[in-house]
């Protein structure tokens, strides 16, 4: 009896009053997965792999989306139900209440959920925030004042590998990674032909680094290696662009975009993947090119090339550089085929060890465990308005660099130190230093 007695005590002072919760073990879950939209692209595949893994954990989960799409079909073959919601604060608050359902942990996948993070991290349950984007986290938060407020104060973000981390703490530091994955579809490496074919899949678009990949690609065929390089990818008017400027090179193949078994062609017909992306927090056609076992060349600026064993298993360049790209190229061309046979081996190990679905699942998993018993905490954060004002007031006032501290008024120098002296509102004052003896 005292000890039941000490127990509601304790809950109740401590708990309740100063915010702290008492894990517990909890066996089905409901769980709410929201998506920017059902586009063939990376995020929302992604998402579906996060619910499947919580679906088959036996738990309960429903998808919502903020657009269509034709990967909700996907959805659907999986066997969930999605639900297009509008993109707007009253749709949103509209679509939790009529909802009526009890969730345990809310999954907002990209920046473009932002509102529903407003929205919903106010409804005590644990919301985890999924950042897959870098370029558009720095562009958002110059441009969008709704974003910034809410990603710099918030308190629980994800994302995908390392790479990305660096941007994100830039404007907060509260976030932790869960790593992709792909599934395993390996049959067996494929024979080597005459020439060695390279390869490209994915968007064609400015950020992705095509137009590098051509350039640096171009380089190897004017000097006379025989190679050739097959590109994949939506034709669009920045892809038709580029096929015009480099029509006169048939050695350069263009498939437009694959899916399914085109796309296993795809990989059959080549036995170097290029991801040449100028920004990319987790490439996962990076992923599928190790799975396949082939040799890859990629960038710094690609999250997931950690998966890559520079100089071993492939190649990791300097970022929107045609030459350290064309000199990578060049590389393997020189190489014998039973030398280019233990990269691509040692390719598929790296896909076995970093790159299954059984260490992303785990990560999911151990996300949901460490959130679902952990509503969200009172936060006591500096309000945003007061971090624009310091931000503004280090710009107005005060300016740092390696050789000098100056503080000033709009712009206006007032007071500024260096070693040899000291100006003050445009006077200058020398500084008297001690002779050595």
């Amino acid at each position: 009896m005292t000890v039941c007695l000490l127990y509601v005590i304790v809950e109740v002072c401590f708990c309740r009053v100063l915010k702290i919760t008492i894990t517990q073990e909890v066996d089905l879950a409901n769980i709410l997965l929201i998506s920017h939209y059902f586009g063939c692209t990376g995020a929302p595949a992604s998402l579906l792999r996060h619910a499947v893994y919580l679906k088959n954990a036996g738990h309960n989960v429903d998808v919502w989306s903020l657009g269509g799409g034709v990967l909700i079909e996907q959805y659907q073959k999986a066997g969930f139900s999605p639900i297009i919601i509008q993109k707007d604060y009253y749709h949103i608050e509209k679509a939790w209440h009529n909802s009526k359902k009890k969730y345990d942990l809310i999954v907002c996948n990209t920046t473009d959920t932002y509102q529903c993070v407003e929205v919903l991290s106010k409804k005590n349950v644990p919301l985890v925030w999924f950042i897959r984007e870098t370029a558009l986290v720095d562009e958002y938060m110059q441009t969008n004042k709704a974003f910034a407020k809410c990603f710099s104060t918030y308190y629980n973000l994800y994302t995908v590998s390392n790479y990305a981390v660096k941007t994100i703490c830039k404007y907060n530091k509260n976030v932790r990674v869960i790593n992709n994955s792909v599934a395993d579809t390996f049959k067996e490496f494929a024979q080597f032909q005459k020439n060695l074919r390279f390869g490209y899949i994915g968007s064609i678009i400015p950020i992705k680094g095509v137009d590098v990949l051509l350039k640096a690609f171009s380089k190897v065929l004017d000097e006379g290696f025989d190679v050739s390089l097959t590109l994949a990818g939506g034709i669009g008017d920045y892809a038709r662009n580029l096929q015009a400027m480099y029509q006169k090179y048939p050695q350069m193949k263009w498939l437009g975009e694959v899916h399914a078994a085109d796309k296993e062609k795809f990989f059959d017909a080549i036995d170097v993947l290029v991801v040449p992306s100028i920004d990319e927090p987790g490439a996962l056609t990076l992923l599928e090119g190790c799975m396949k076992g082939k040799i890859v060349i990629t960038t710094k600026n690609v999250g997931s090339n950690y998966v890559v064993a520079d100089q071993k298993s492939g190649f990791i360049v300097q970022t929107n550089d045609e030459n350290a790209l064309s000199d990578a190229i060049k590389a393997l061309i020189k190489k014998n085929k039973d030398e280019l046979r233990t990269m691509q081996e040692l390719s598929r190990k790296r896909y076995l060890q970093y790159g299954q679905p059984q260490r992303e699942r785990e990560g999911v998993l151990k996300m949901l465990a460490d959130n679902i018993s952990n509503p969200p905490k009172t936060r006591y954060v500096l309000p945003y308005f007061l971090l624009q004002t310091k931000n503004l007031a280090q710009k107005l006032f005060y300016e740092r660099n390696e050789n000098k501290r100056k503080y000033c008024f709009f712009g206006i120098p007032l007071i500024s130190f260096k070693k040899e002296h000291i100006r003050i509102c445009g006077i200058k004052i020398h500084l008297k230093r001690k002779k050595s003896k």
